[in-house]
């Protein structure tokens, strides 16, 4: 069972699971990085719950066995057949930016203070560090290559929001593949490469305006298109 970093007990948690709650029109949802279940997919869940109608969807994604087979058991346990669990990755290899690990070292190295993991490093500290993280690129890709198709890359239709909390190296690609499709975006880990170039991009642009940003763990932010679809 993994360990979750944001549950209904965490800041983040909370602001998921009232925004959902005290917002009728959000019934379609999309979770990257699901986990074992028992985390931000279930403050999602809850939320969704409290307004549950006949157009309620909560789409989950797990690439990893051992967390699905947690998070399948979780949702059929719950008896919510609103929720869609698939074991595979959010995008596929063909669509992740970074083809080459040496690409996200060289850009680590040269911007490392714009990321609160590797911003207080040492130079030999930080070599260390991005030796350590090619191990977590290679089982990625390893995911991202297992599936002709990513989740995100046969949705139907739109969604009313989308939670990008998954793999470090595919962040702004999922970003890309779901901005046109939702009204909503919540992104984990803003300090880090998974979603700063995300929050850069969105600040930038006048269809969306941040609603929230919270500075636990590694940094939270919601933003709100302007004008919904």
């Amino acid at each position: 069972m993994r360990t979750p970093e944001i549950t209904i007990d965490t800041m983040v948690g909370q602001y998921i699971f009232s925004t959902l709650a005290n917002n009728k029109n959000i019934k379609r949802v999309i979770e990257i990085g699901s986990g074992s279940g028992n985390g931000s997919t279930v403050c999602i869940a809850n939320g969704l719950n409290v307004n549950l109608t006949k157009d309620t969807k909560f789409v989950c994604m797990e690439p990893v066995e051992s967390h699905y087979n947690d998070l399948r058991e979780a949702i059929e346990n719950s008896g919510a057949d609103w929720i869609e669990y698939h074991n595979n990755s959010s995008i596929s290899f063909d669509k992740l930016s970074i083809k080459n690990y040496d690409d996200y070292r060289s850009h680590c190295l040269d911007n490392k203070e714009k990321y609160q993991s590797l911003k207080n490093l040492d130079n030999e500290q930080l070599v260390t560090e991005l030796e350590g993280r090619e191990v977590w690129y290679e089982e990625d890709c390893e995911h991202f290559k297992k599936c002709e198709k990513g989740v995100l890359e046969s949705l139907d239709g739109n969604y009313d929001l989308c939670l990008i909390d998954g793999s470090e190296f595919s962040g702004y690609d999922e970003f890309k593949l779901i901005e046109d499709k939702v009204n909503m975006i919540f992104l984990d880990d803003i300090m880090e490469y998974k979603c700063r170039k995300i929050v850069d991009e969105l600040h930038e642009n006048d269809d969306w305006i941040c609603m929230s940003a919270i500075p636990e763990r590694n940094g939270f932010v919601a933003f709100s298109r302007t004008h919904y679809k």
